[in-house]
């Protein structure tokens, strides 16, 4: 891993608070990411990672107008929220 990137990964452990992450498509290397570098327990409780389009569907409780979107990160990232 690139040491800038642990280093980012590092701060968002330490400084953040506990956090749900939901990611598709190329996001998902960002959870392999975050748990390449101790702590990553402490601060990500969990990762949903809906890639299939039948998936994200039922993850956000709907069919997206667009699979790739702000509108549908907003709604993945809500989700996230309420999990």
């Amino acid at each position: 891993m690139d040491l800038a990137v642990a280093g980012l990964v590092r701060a968002i452990h330490a400084a953040a608070p506990p956090y749900a992450l939901a990611v598709t498509g190329g996001g998902a290397g960002a959870v392999a990411s975050l748990l390449a570098v101790p702590g990553g327990s402490r601060s990500l409780l969990e990762a949903v990672v809906p890639y299939n389009e039948q998936a994200l569907a039922d993850y956000l409780g709907r069919r997206p107008t667009s699979f790739c979107s702000a509108a549908t990160s907003r709604d993945m990232a809500r989700q996230a929220h309420e999990q």
